[in-house]
């Protein structure tokens, strides 16, 4: 757990702070960042819904991701604080961090 929260702050700038909440029936997990802007590719591989920065690619290729509710094609899509990732039962809240 703690070698993976040093990669996500040496290559994303984002940690591994997940936190899970309830909205109606869906579980949404949030995602800690220390700074913005972090590409969707990353975000998907580093939070294990890729299994790699290609696999995450090639899901966003294929369209199966969405962004705020919008299907998102672009790799590098800047994610920001409030942003809400989905991709099949999974969703994930960016919350920028105070420090």
């Amino acid at each position: 757990m703690l070698q993976h929260a040093a990669r996500l702050a040496l290559y994303c700038r984002f940690s591994l702070g997940s936190v899970l909440f309830m909205v109606g029936n869906e579980q949404v997990s949030t995602v800690l960042l220390d700074s913005e802007p972090v590409e969707l590719f990353k975000i998907l591989k580093f939070e294990g819904l890729a299994d790699s920065g290609a696999h995450a690619k090639q899901l966003i290729d294929d369209g199966q991701v969405s962004v705020n509710g919008q299907i998102e094609t672009r790799r590098r899509r800047k994610i920001r604080n409030h942003d809400l990732i989905q991709f099949g039962n999974a969703s994930l809240r960016m919350q920028l961090t105070d420090g």
